[in-house]
């Protein structure tokens, strides 16, 4: 079997930002709730409920600011592919925007709510489960295409990972007992590894 890999980004604690860089975002009126960086530390993003700023920490350059309404969560690839999931401000609505760098290469909205996304270390895929409605969009886990813009459907049902894993043209799910792969292109449940 393949080896699969899982997307790594550690997050901060804010307050253990030096306070420079703490000061700075305070001159640019940008209250900072979470950070989280890339595994190689050469990407980090910074954001609250409403605005995310997405760095080249290397550089020191401002790559991506975003303007949200409910921003939940952020992931990040060692190249700079970044994902950013927006819950909305309103019950059943979200949606995923994912940028390369400077870049905004697609958003996608949805009439449900996001439980998790998750994006692969190679920034090829996102993958983004949806509950909690009560139309076509609710229980579904999709994984984009990210460079081909496709989507996929892997699964029709509320499935509990938080974890997705990534080897070529498939997905890995930890659903606790075991873990469930699936065939990216054509959603078909391939086989399980046991926890």
């Amino acid at each position: 079997m393949n080896e699969f890999t899982l997307l790594k980004n550690f997050e901060f604690d804010t307050l253990s930002l030096p306070d420079l860089l703490r000061n700075r975002f305070a001159r640019l009126n940008f209250d900072i709730s979470y950070a989280k960086s890339s595994e190689n530390n050469k990407y980090c993003a910074f954001w609250n409920s409403e605005h995310l700023l997405f760095l080249d920490w290397e550089k020191g350059i401002k790559l991506t600011q975003y303007k949200g309404t409910d921003i939940a969560n952020c992931w990040i690839t060692n190249t700079g592919i970044l994902l950013v999931e927006d819950w909305s401000d309103s019950s059943l609505n979200g949606k995923i925007t994912i940028f390369n760098g400077q870049e905004k290469l697609f958003t996608r909205s949805f009439k449900a709510n996001i439980l998790n996304t998750g994006l692969s270390p190679d920034g090829k895929y996102a993958s983004v489960q949806l509950l909690r409605s009560n139309n076509a969009h609710s229980n579904q886990l999709y994984v984009y295409d990210i460079p081909n813009k496709k989507r996929y459907t892997i699964h029709k049902g509320y499935i509990d990972s938080d974890t997705y894993a990534f080897s070529e043209n498939k997905i890995m799910l930890d659903l606790k007992k075991f873990k469930a792969i699936y065939d990216i292109s054509t959603g078909n449940f391939v086989g399980k590894i046991n926890n």
